[in-house]
This record gives C-alpha cells, sequence and structure tokens, in this order.
C-alpha cells in the first residue's frame, strides 16, 4: 500500500510551482496565479479554477441618466489596419459559448472579432478577441444575429451566406454550412412548432425572402419557399413567442410581416403593415430601422436623412396605431441627420443616432436607451459617429445588460464602448 501511494504522489506533478497539480485541480499548471482557491479578479479568465469567469468581478452599474463617454466601463479599440474602422459593423450574438450570457461579434473586412462575456472594466484591444476569419479575409462584414439554427441552445454566427455553427469552439475559416444564393440577412426561428430551427434568408439581389425548413443538415443548404416582392431581404427579424410566429421583412420604404413557416401550396402570406401614420410626414425610409426582442415586440424606425423616431409593440400595437413606445430625439437635437440603429431586448430598447448635434455640443452623436425601468441617454461628446452601431447584451449571471456603442471614425482604427446599465429586467 506504502509503494501504492508514493507512485500515485509522483504522478501528481506541480509545474508551475504553486502548490497544485493538474490531478488536484489546477486548470492551468503553467500559470501559478491560477489555481484553486486563488482570488478571482476580473480579468475574463477562471483564475481559481472553479468552472466560472469573472464571479468577483463587481460592476458598479449605471442608474437611469445622461452620461458621458467617460462612463463608460469598458473601451474596446480596434488597430490602425483595421479597414472601414473597428465598430462599423456591430452585433449581439446571443449565447455562442454556452456561459448562459450573450456574445459580441465585430465583423470588419480584415476578419471577425467574437468577444465573449463576461466583459471587465478596462481597456481591451481588438486583438484580445477571438478572430474568426473568413475565405479570402474579406466581406466578413456581411454579418447578422442569426439564432440557434441547429437547435443545440447555443448561438450560431453568420457570414455573407456561411453559417458557423458554435463558433466559439474554434478560429477558422471553414463554415459548418453553406446557403445557396446571395444572403443580406438571416434569421433562425422554429417557424412551424416541430422543435427544429427553420432559417429565413433575405436576398436584397433577388427582391426575395427564402424559407428553409428544419432540421438543417451541415453542408449546402438548397430548397426554399420564396416569397418576391419589391425590395425584400434587406432585414428580416422574428417573433418567436406569438402564435404563429411572425417574420417581419423591413424594406428601405416599407415593413411586412409573414405568419408562419410558407409551404409551396401557401397563398400570399405577407402583408404590407401601414405604418406611416406613426411617423411625419416628412419621414423618409421608414423599416430601414428594424429590430425584434425575438418574443413579440418589434421596433421600426427611419434611418438616413429626415426626422428620425422610433416606434416599438407588438403586432396588434403597431397594426392599431398605438405603440407600446416611441422613442424621438430629445429637444434641441438636431434630428435631420442620419438616423438610428436599434438593438433590443426583452427589457430595453437602445436606438444609436451619429451626428446628432445637441444644445451642449455642435459634434457629436447620440445613444437612447429605453425601458420600463427608466431612460439613458449617452453623449458621444465631439465623436460625430458615435452611435453608427449599437447591441443590447445579456449577462444574467451578474445581473447587467450591457449597451455596447461604436465610434468607428475614432482614431486610431475606430472604438466601441460598453456601459453597464442598471436594468434588470421588468417583464
Amino acid at each position: 500500500m506504502l509503494l501504492l501511494s508514493l507512485a500515485i504522489t509522483a504522478c501528481q506533478v506541480d509545474e508551475d510551482g504553486d502548490g497544485w497539480s493538474t490531478e488536484r485541480g489546477d486548470c492551468d499548471d503553467s500559470d501559478p496565479g491560477r489555481h484553486p482557491g486563488v482570488e478571482e479578479v476580473c480579468n475574463r479568465i477562471d483564475d481559481d479554477c472553479d468552472g466560472t469567469t469573472d464571479e468577483n468581478g463587481e460592476i458598479e452599474e449605471l442608474a437611469p441618466g445622461t452620461y458621458g463617454l467617460e462612463a463608460a466601463h469598458v473601451v474596446i479599440r480596434g488597430q490602425e489596419d483595421e479597414l472601414y474602422g473597428f465598430g462599423e459593423w456591430l452585433y449581439a450574438i446571443g449565447d455562442a459559448t454556452g456561459d448562459g450570457a450573450d456574445d459580441l461579434a465585430v465583423p470588419t473586412y480584415n476578419g471577425l472579432h467574437l468577444f465573449p462575456a463576461a466583459f471587465c472594466e478596462g481597456e481591451i484591444q481588438s486583438s484580445e478577441s477571438n478572430s474568426y476569419l473568413t475565405p479570402g479575409g474579406s466581406s466578413a462584414h456581411v454579418t447578422s444575429r442569426l439564432g440557434d439554427v441547429n437547435s443545440d441552445q447555443l448561438a450560431d454566427l453568420r457570414v455573407q451566406n456561411r453559417i458557423f455553427v458554435s463558433p466559439s469552439s474554434g478560429t477558422g475559416s471553414d463554415p459548418d454550412s453553406v446557403v445557396t444564393g446571395s444572403a443580406t440577412a438571416m434569421a433562425a426561428a422554429d417557424l412551424d412548432g416541430d422543435g427544429f430551427s427553420d432559417l429565413v434568408v433575405g436576398d436584397t439581389t433577388t427582391s426575395s425572402v427564402r424559407f428553409h425548413r428544419g432540421p438543417l443538415a451541415a453542408g449546402e443548404i438548397g430548397t426554399a419557399v420564396s416569397i418576391r416582392r419589391p425590395g425584400f431581404g434587406d432585414r428580416v427579424v422574428v417573433l418567436q413567442g406569438t402564435d404563429p410566429p411572425l417574420t417581419f421583412v423591413g424594406t428601405r420604404t416599407s415593413v411586412s410581416v409573414i405568419e408562419g413557416l410558407p409551404t409551396e401550396d401557401s397563398e400570399d402570406v405577407s402583408r404590407h403593415l401601414d405604418l406611416e401614420s406613426l411617423f411625419p410626414d416628412d419621414a423618409v425610409f421608414i423599416g430601414a430601422g428594424l429590430a425584434s426582442d425575438g418574443h413579440d415586440r418589434v421596433c421600426v424606425g427611419t434611418d438616413q436623412y429626415g426626422p428620425v423616431r422610433i416606434v416599438c409593440g407588438t403586432l396588434g400595437e403597431l397594426d392599431g396605431g398605438n405603440p407600446s413606445l416611441t422613442i424621438e430625439p430629445r429637444p434641441g437635437t438636431n434630428d435631420e441627420q442620419v438616423g438610428p440603429r436599434l438593438s433590443m431586448t426583452r427589457d430595453l430598447v437602445a436606438a444609436g443616432h451619429p451626428w446628432a448635434p445637441t444644445p451642449t455640443s455642435d459634434q457629436g452623436g447620440l445613444v437612447y436607451v429605453r425601458g420600463e425601468g427608466g431612460n439613458w441617454d449617452i453623449e458621444g461628446s465631439e465623436l460625430n459617429s458615435f452611435g453608427m452601431q449599437v447591441a443590447l447584451l445579456r449577462d444574467p449571471r451578474h445581473d447587467i445588460t450591457w449597451l455596447a456603442a461604436a465610434a468607428p471614425n475614432e482614431e486610431p482604427g475606430g472604438v466601441i464602448y460598453l456601459f453597464a446599465l442598471d436594468a434588470s429586467p421588468t417583464m
């Protein structure tokens, strides 16, 4: 028995000299600062080897109010070689890593940056992300929040017409699935109640929206039911919490809605929503701003030049001309500027309003965040591209909602600011 005990002890080698071997629970035996019992700090690393990350990283969240850039908890800086500016595109893609929190995808022409939660206070370089390059290293910017396309409870990622399933599993350029034809926008949800995710593909080159019935296999995804309308394919969002599920299609001039999963035998199932009465007479590009909470509400906004307004609600509320939430620029803001980029959770709506001079600054952008628990206005100081893109991310483990707001024109290569909002779920 003594010889056996000595043999087992000899096998438990402590490589980094911290008193813990791999057999005893050291999750990184090359780093003496990581082992069971060490104090967990907010550094995006599991220091104490208990399987969770940054559980002791307390962050003081922002109560409803008005703030400047100095209130940002996290700053992510792009590099000088980031083409078109880091933050030109920005997406909350959902939980791609299996830790229960939403992750942030930042596509550029150089490649795709994925920033897994949790976020910690301080400054991050874009090079610290998990990067997923596309073939040829180009066109990574054509990305959207896809959802769970393979029904494994993890968010998947779409780049152009390529789908990366569980993208946190590794870095590479080979997609799991490729959709036949081009794709401007995508969404995934169970539209027919069979337990499998169906795929919705918007394609502006053919002015169509295609519906692929699940389950979806790896490889090339081909046959689909197609609905064609002028301008179709620019934006698509899906509501899973309605009966039947609804697909909203935004164009540069209108919004249409499609119920359930169309089949070859379906009659015309799309209908135009009459929303003009909810916007000023001189508003343009109604429907270019489109977002959903994934459950039962959508937000519709104007874009480009003209009066800025966003209306949000259920289909019944929008149909009845009685939105549950309307967002307009605060008094004194120049609203004749490029208008909102939208993001939604079940509890909050964020609208980015770049190039929006205010009474206190003749330059800069604004981000409006609205919810039942209060309102936040984030001012971009002299950064007129601030709010070019926005994303709301939920981290239930720490009960934080993060607002990510980009200023892609800031030197040297674009910047993304993250604000932790004191916005516990209310719905």
